[in-house]
């Protein structure tokens, strides 16, 4: 039998393993601690001999408990293990939120107790309304045993709580409840190694698990990648989120602290950080070279005394050098600071920066592997859309965790223009964005694949709850529009949220259609207008027939003159027929 601390890790560390077969696959895990608390993973306590997880963030605030309103319980036996699911709610809630919960668990009632064997029986009348869904077996002698009845579980049960929440939602338009997405799962991930970390001292075996994303992609000691892209169709937020997460990297916070700031605070600091240099932004396309992102030889005219100019060639660095530069100084700073019992201090130009890292004056910090600088985020928004083979040349290697400068396999390079020494930084972190619905993504290289986590963002239309136009209800019309292109394209070709996020009347909505999805649509379907159509109903399209005189064309032997057709227009849709048009959209 495994100790409750071997217990806990074991789970952990299964799941981990489902997140690292399936992106998608995520969990809860333990984000503040009391005493004695400091290292464990998930909600519970030794003494009890239990510990919980879930795989939904459903708010719920009910006298006496902080726990989660469904959860997956493993117990800890004299000789055995034990696990069930738990779904509760007060009977008495205050506020819509909570009543909506309470809905939501007596919804999926029916559907549970129909597929499932119960724990224990159903109290109606009680003040915690609970159902308790049994293990396959009553306990288990070996873990492996019992992950595998779970495997058999779960699905069935994600899909019916998936499905009892989109019908509640129906019902009660800012019911607040989703699956934790990938987004989400990193930063709870984040802030649950920042507490171990913290405490690291305290004990002697420490849960500072390392999790692999892509076979070599793995969390450094601030818990986040040092290489990760958000992919997905146009409109889920990508760019929007890099922000939060920069933010989050350089401040420590979880998506969810920041959540709860307003959008011109979040702002109004990265602009900060984007000052000080140490957020840096680019854009890839296909002009991008490796001499604009490392360096290369650039032309200059420099002017003489007497006032005639020279035509001089000069090896200039490109943005990453300039990050790499930054990157360094943080960690040149952090040791400088220490020896002199100083803070850090502002960094000068950036000019002056490449000038002191090509130098060499900051490669012993950052050589030093118990150095942790001040991070520093590049951020590349549409990093597919530019020939990254070429933009980053031998780079590719280097920006590998394990060959970063200080890391155990560390590599440099001998630049090909300045013929320098360079390695790159271990408190570089690189966020790149990828929209899914270009045809440039079949060509992204395979080597960056390996090299970079890939997060998955897709369209949350759950994130439009509670916006209804009139009649129109704007979830509804997203997920509607999105099951038929999945249909008729792929998933990844959706439509994002944000083009309907600010809605706010039937003025915008008709802007949103018209001059975004539309469009989006027209891109996607390019001359299938009948596709677009079957999207969009028949309140966006006009029929027109071709007509033309019998004697247009000549009489000629064994040639068929072409028959009359039907042609589909797709219309643009005036504000004061927006309502009827997505009426009949959504059937």
């Amino acid at each position: 039998m495994l100790s409750y601390d071997a217990y806990e890790k074991s789970v952990y560390e299964w799941l981990m393993g489902k997140h690292q077969a399936d992106n998608n696959f995520t969990f809860t895990v333990r984000q503040s601690a009391t005493k004695n608390s400091e290292t464990d993973y998930f909600i519970g306590t030794q003494r009890s001999g239990y510990f919980a997880t879930t795989f939904w963030s459903i708010p719920v605030n009910f006298p006496g408990s902080s726990g989660d309103a469904i959860s997956l319980i493993f117990v800890l036996g004299e000789s055995n293990y034990t696990y069930y699911f738990e779904f509760t709610q007060t009977q008495d809630p205050r506020d819509d939120q909570n009543r909506a919960v309470l809905n939501l668990i007596k919804t999926i009632k029916e559907p549970l107790v129909e597929k499932y064997t119960l724990a224990r029986k159903i109290n109606e009348t009680a003040k915690m309304y609970t159902i308790r869904i049994a293990g396959l077996q009553e306990n288990y002698a070996l873990l492996e045993d019992m992950f595998q009845d779970i495997d058999v579980q779960l699905p069935g049960i994600i899909a019916i709580v998936d499905q009892g929440i989109l019908s509640v939602k129906q019902s009660i338009q800012r019911f607040t409840a989703h699956r934790v997405t990938p987004q989400e799962f990193v930063s709870l991930i984040n802030k649950l190694n920042q507490r171990v970390e913290k405490h690291r001292n305290m004990v002697k075996e420490i849960a500072a698990t390392e999790i692999s994303f892509d076979n070599e992609i793995s969390i450094n000691s601030h818990s986040m990648p040092l290489n990760q892209i958000l992919y997905g169709p146009p409109g889920t937020g990508k760019t929007y989120n890099t922000i939060n997460l920069a933010l989050s990297i350089i401040e420590g916070k979880t998506d969810a602290e920041l959540s709860l700031e307003d959008r011109a605070s979040l702002k109004a600091r990265y602009q900060h950080y984007v000052d000080n240099g140490q957020v840096l932004f680019t854009t890839f396309h296909q002009s991008m070279s490796y001499e604009d992102f490392v360096e290369g030889i650039k032309p200059r005219f420099d002017e003489n005394e007497d006032g005639s100019k020279q035509l001089i060639y000069e090896v200039e660095s490109g943005l990453f050098k300039i990050a790499c530069a930054h990157a360094a100084y943080n960690m040149y700073i952090e040791v400088k600071g220490a020896s002199l019992g100083q803070s850090a201090e502002v960094p000068p130009a950036s000019t002056a920066l490449v000038s002191k890292f090509n130098s060499g004056l900051f490669q012993k910090a950052i050589s030093n592997p118990d150095i942790e600088g001040k991070p520093v985020v590049l951020i590349i928004d549409e990093i597919n859309r530019g020939n990254v083979s070429a933009i980053f040349g031998e780079l590719i290697t280097l920006i590998e965790e394990s060959k970063r400068a200080g890391r155990g396999e560390a590599l440099e390079v001998t630049l090909p223009y300045s013929k320098q020494k360079f390695s790159v930084p271990s408190n570089l972190y690189i966020i790149g964005t990828m929209n899914t619905a270009d045809r440039s993504v079949e060509a992204l290289d395979t080597a960056l694949r390996r090299r970079f986590a890939f997060v998955e963002m897709m369209p949350n239309a759950a994130l439009l709850a509670g916006i209804i136009i009139e009649n129109i209800n704007l979830q509804h019309i997203l997920m509607r529009i999105n099951d038929r292109i999945k249909v008729l394209l792929d998933k990844d070709h959706q439509i994002g949220h944000s083009y309907l996020i600010t809605v706010r009347s039937t003025r915008d909505l008709a802007h949103a259609f018209n001059n975004c999805i539309i469009p989006l649509l027209k891109e996607y379907f390019y001359r299938d207008e009948e596709k677009i159509a079957l999207v969009l109903g028949t309140g966006f399209i006009a029929l027109e027939n071709d007509s033309f005189s019998g004697d247009l064309f000549p009489d000629l032997p064994n040639i068929r003159k072409p028959q009359y057709k039907t042609r589909l227009n797709i219309l643009e849709v005036p504000e004061e027929h927006i309502i009827d048009a997505l009426n009949q959209l959504i059937g």
